[in-house]
């Protein structure tokens, strides 16, 4: 059986349930969720005159689930973002929840990725052992090398990972 609390910031006017599932009060419907870039499921919620977008699973482990130890983060025990049931959540710290990833879902880390840069000039390779070699040696940061090797743009056709 499905149990349902208020939201308790919307003023009576949402309720979310056990399951995951949000209520609007005012038109009785269940309401429908998107999305975001993380892969975990949101709702768009009106109260006190604006939109306020709000993560599925916070919202049920605030209402079902206790949290003596104000732990800030809500980890999925079973590793998929969008089975949000309140038995299948737990407040946690960040590095609760990290280390979660790679010892029960064994996560796989990226540190010391290989990266193999082109130069045009010299048309030789040179190869990195890590993101982080790669930015020392080039004076910029991890991130830009990460953003280079993933070629989200489309203009850095000389990096990628080996």
């Amino acid at each position: 059986m499905e149990n349902w609390k208020p939201i308790e910031e919307s003023n009576g006017l949402y309720l979310i349930s056990d399951l995951g599932n949000v209520k609007s009060t005012y038109k009785d419907i269940i309401l429908k969720t998107e999305l975001n870039w993380g892969s975990y499921n949101r709702v768009k919620l009106y109260y006190n005159g604006k939109y306020h977008s709000k993560s599925i699973h916070r919202l049920v482990a605030e209402a079902f689930i206790p949290n003596p130890e104000n732990k800030r983060e809500v980890n999925h025990k079973n590793g998929v973002k969008n089975d949000n049931r309140a038995n299948n959540l737990e407040w946690a710290t960040a590095s609760e929840n990290i280390s979660h990833s790679y010892k029960t879902l064994n996560r796989k880390t990226r540190k010391g990725r290989p990266i193999i840069y082109y130069d045009i000039e010299k048309m030789v390779d040179r190869v990195f052992s890590s993101t982080k070699d790669a930015a020392l040696f080039f004076g910029t940061s991890e991130m830009k090398i990460y953003y280079r090797c993933n070629n989200t743009s489309g203009k850095h056709k000389n990096w990628r990972y080996a």
